[in-house]
């Protein structure tokens, strides 16, 4: 029982580690999308 407790969080630490990553990268995206287009709207 405890070792499937410990299993669990640490499978829970990872997936949490994971999301806080791809959240990470999604932001970067996200800014470099917003900027990319900044810069289009600004030439018309």
């Amino acid at each position: 029982m405890i070792y499937l407790i410990s299993v669990l969080l640490i499978y829970i630490t990872w997936l949490h580690y994971r999301i806080t990553k791809m959240t990470e990268r999604l932001n970067t995206h996200v800014r470099m999308f917003s900027d990319v287009w900044g810069e289009i709207y600004k030439t018309k």
